[in-house]
């Protein structure tokens, strides 16, 4: 009988005890699901479910996110990463940013792809902000109409318009100054971030 090398005794340590913490988290999370929901509630409105209406706004609703995550898949080129890849990886990521008070999921992409396909968090962090900014577009053509629409707004919901639409046009500002005159964007993003330690800058 042929002993197990420690190489492979030691991977298949390794992915028990992931396996072990995957577990854990996810009883963790079903746990506090069941202590947040009325679980009598959501069983009575499951009894007057429409199954094939359910499976088919299910479907619509994953489907929005597959191809949120073919764009993000674009954004990384010139770096290759397969299709079935990005999906899972985008998927996790939206997990993430639901139980997490921020978007944590977005810093999750670059970690797992560093991992799984070793590219440098500096590299894939770019393609992450892009498809942020792709997120907020929408956001820009709501403000634009607001003054034609017969909607009164509090000064909370348009503050944040307001500053959604900074951060998306400084952001085109920028790439607009990058393609024109790199020197002056380095110099711009430099002032703005002057503030951060010299690593993170």
């Amino acid at each position: 009988m042929i002993a197990a090398s420690p190489t492979r005794l030691w991977r298949a340590k390794n992915l028990t005890l992931q396996v072990s913490v995957a577990l854990i988290g996810a009883l963790i999370c079903a746990l506090a699901f069941v202590k947040l929901i009325d679980v009598g509630s959501v069983a009575d409105r499951l009894k007057h479910l429409n199954v094939p209406l359910a499976f088919a706004c299910g479907g619509i609703f994953l489907g929005a996110y597959v191809v949120r995550a073919l764009r993000w898949r674009w954004f990384l080129s010139p770096y290759r990463v397969s299709v079935p890849k990005a999906i899972a990886i985008y998927q996790v990521a939206i997990f993430v940013n639901w139980p997490l008070p921020v978007r944590g999921g977005e810093l999750v992409k670059c970690l797992l792809l560093r991992r799984l396909n070793g590219i440098p968090i500096s590299r894939s962090l770019p393609s992450v902000t892009m498809d942020k900014f792709m997120d907020l577009l929408p956001a820009v053509f709501l403000v634009a109409l607001l003054p034609f629409v017969p909607m009164h707004l509090g000064r909370p919901l348009w503050f944040l318009l307001v500053f959604v639409l900074f951060i998306v046009c400084f952001g085109v500002a920028v790439l607009a100054l990058a393609v024109w005159r790199r020197n002056y964007a380095m110099a711009l993003l430099a002032l703005t971030t002057r503030w951060l330690p010299g690593r993170t800058r």
